[in-house]
């Protein structure tokens, strides 16, 4: 049996609403800060990405490599997925307000189109298989 929706008053549902904004803007900069943290720990501990070196490589290890780095970005993502959501917001239970039902704290998406915007790396290699098919 579903519990029934609680009823706010239109102050109350204002008040609610507005901390979601706040929120959603607490998620996207954090994920942010998360993305450019890693893009900037990456490109420290590998190597910033150099076209010209991956040019002399054959097509299937440029594919394989660009599968592992995907797939590592698979898990970074689920680690901030699982991490992230564990940093507290300052409004969380003002007029019954959960922090964790907001759906942009509880997933990656933020922290993956973030990364993917300032990576250099994954486009290289993208630009890199796409002239050559």
């Amino acid at each position: 049996m579903k519990d029934k929706p609680i009823q706010h008053t239109l102050k109350e549902e204002l008040i609610i609403r507005s901390i979601k904004l706040l929120d959603i803007g607490w998620a996207t900069t954090i994920y942010f800060i998360a993305a450019a943290l890693s893009v900037f720990t990456i490109d420290k501990y590998v190597g910033k990405f150099n076209n010209a070196i991956l040019m002399e490589e054959p097509t299937e290890k440029l594919i394989v490599k660009s599968i592992f780095y995907i797939w590592g970005l698979g898990i970074l993502a689920y680690i901030m997925r699982n991490t992230i959501p564990l940093i507290p917001f300052p409004l969380d239970g003002i007029c019954g307000f959960d922090h964790y039902r907001v759906n942009e704290v509880k997933t990656s998406a933020l922290f993956m189109a973030a990364f993917v915007g300032m990576d250099s790396r994954i486009k290289g290699m993208y630009q890199l298989l796409q002239s050559r098919v």
